[in-house]
């Protein structure tokens, strides 16, 4: 006699969301753990802003020297009156 074949129909899944099939110790372990991922996650989260804070920060200062430069090359750079007929170089 052949052994029958099993098909998709007799696979058992687990299913634990009902209370009868959980214990009630165990649902509150779920919990406290829970309770102690969503702490981990959320120091995670603060450190993240602290980190974006800072590279804004950081941008926001890149800008500015930009800024600075561009004002420095505008005011040293030589008007139409200004080039003479000889060559000069300023450091």
């Amino acid at each position: 006699m052949p052994i029958p074949r099993k098909g998709l129909h007799d696979i058992r899944a687990r299913h634990t969301s009902t209370s009868a099939a959980m214990p009630v110790h165990s649902m509150y372990m779920r919990i406290s753990c829970i309770e102690m991922e969503k702490s981990r996650r959320d120091i995670e989260r603060r450190a993240a802003q602290r980190r974006i804070a800072s590279v804004d920060s950081r941008l926001a200062d890149l800008e500015r020297e930009k800024a600075r430069l561009y004002a420095a090359i505008e005011s040293e750079a030589p008007q139409a009156g200004d080039i003479g007929g000889s060559f000069r170089i300023r450091y």
